[in-house]
């Protein structure tokens, strides 16, 4: 038995979504769930980060971006290698991301909903 979605993501969910960009978009820093463009074209999002390095997300595991109005937490598998977050190089370009968040703001089984998010898309330089 498969669980159907109870919820649609609506106009207060996308109220909520357009108050959660301005905290989004106040950090220049790269965050999880922005782009990065690898030397070989290929492009993986960011997955976890710490004060000097980052991971990206494996695309052959799924992924799961859960966005919390000025944040995004990762689920899913990562890729072995950790870079450093100044190896990194902002293109000026963006992309939309998928992201879920939580159907009006209220935490609970089966309330996600899904939507994209401007993300910021960066080059590996080394």
């Amino acid at each position: 038995m498969t669980m159907q979605a109870r919820f649609t993501f609506d106009a207060r969910d996308e109220e909520l979504r357009q108050q959660g960009l301005i905290y989004w978009n106040t950090t220049n820093d790269p965050r999880v769930g922005d782009y990065v463009t690898l030397g070989d074209g290929t492009l993986h999002r960011i997955s976890t980060k710490s004060g000097t390095s980052f991971q990206l997300s494996d695309p052959r595991f799924g992924a799961s971006f859960h966005w919390c109005w000025w944040y995004c937490s990762y689920s899913g598998g990562h890729q072995r290698a950790l870079h450093a977050l100044s190896s990194l190089e902002d293109t000026g370009e963006t992309r939309d991301g998928d992201v879920w968040v939580f159907h009006h703001d209220q935490a609970g089984a089966h309330r996600g909903v899904t939507c994209t998010i401007p993300c910021r898309i960066y080059r590996l330089t080394h």
